[in-house]
């Protein structure tokens, strides 16, 4: 457990530098629609998305049944 913290400790402080050094604003085109956004906005935003796609997919991945072999069948 203690090591699974430390990752995450890790983690946490590399994305605040990552965050700390893109401070600037940038222009986001959207679709037909241009929007002058903080890229710290969409650097969170992408983490959140990543991370709840991989809980979705860690959580299906604990919900699919499990194969049965020949050996276990017997």
């Amino acid at each position: 457990m203690k090591v699974k913290l430390i990752i995450w400790a890790i983690l946490l402080i590399l994305v605040a530098i990552l965050i700390w050094n893109n401070a600037g604003t940038t222009e986001l085109r959207f679709f037909f629609k241009t929007f002058r956004v903080s890229q710290i906005v969409i650097i969170l935003v992408s983490l959140i998305i990543g991370f709840v796609a991989g809980l979705l997919v860690e959580g299906r991945k604990k919900v699919l049944p499990k194969k049965i072999t020949k050996s276990e069948e017997e």
